[in-house]
């Protein structure tokens, strides 16, 4: 079960520590001033197609939001990758594997 109070919490802290204001956020996740403003106070429900342009346009994820759990950046990479990878082919994926040692190798090493 949804705690819309809490959640409203974190979508304005969310909003907050971006320096967003209500009426910013409402025009990049494409609601109205005053729904952000009732969600926040968890006097409304937001619809999970809302919560998802919402989060995205906090730059933050759907489990921040709603578990209050940051997902670190090596899981966040994770799922992108996998997203990038879906219609490949196995060999694809190995070649794309075998690529991304390489240039890590080589960046790596420049560090050093």
């Amino acid at each position: 079960m949804v705690d819309y109070k809490r959640l409203g919490h974190r979508i304005r802290q969310a909003r907050v520590d971006r320096g967003l204001t209500q009426a910013e956020l409402a025009e990049l996740a494409d609601v109205s001033t005053p729904y952000v403003s009732h969600v926040e106070r968890g006097a409304k429900t937001i619809s999970l197609n809302t919560l998802t342009r919402v989060a995205e346009s906090l730059g933050t994820t759907l489990d921040s939001l709603l578990l209050g759990q940051q997902v670190s950046d090596q899981n966040a990479y994770g799922t992108e990758v996998a997203a990038l990878l879906e219609d490949c082919s196995p060999a694809q994926r190995q070649t794309l594997y075998e690529i991304t040692q390489a240039v890590k190798k080589i960046i790596c090493e420049k560090r050093s």
